[in-house]
């Protein structure tokens, strides 16, 4: 049975998480980021918007699009966490 790793959120901290598991354990382990958009800000880049002309449109990326190859994404929301 494969071993599986869910990571809730995939904002800054879940996608480090996701992509530096993936580097250290391979491909022994199945691993997927929940989150309920597909938007991820990136976050230290607000700083600049009131001096840049294009504003905050280009600090937005896919999340899927930040994740290394192996990992899973499933958007939606998270209702309840049970082990098991």
């Amino acid at each position: 049975m494969t071993e599986r790793i869910v990571i809730l959120g995939g904002g800054t901290g879940g996608t480090l998480s996701a992509n530096r598991l993936r580097r250290r354990l391979g491909d022994d382990v199945e691993i997927t980021v929940v989150d309920r958009d597909d938007d991820h800000v990136y976050q230290p880049g607000l700083l600049f918007v009131p001096f840049r002309p294009a504003g905050a449109g280009g600090l937005v990326r896919s999340r899927r699009r930040q994740l290394h190859a192996g990992v899973g994404y499933h958007r939606a929301g998270v209702r309840q966490v049970r082990q098991g």
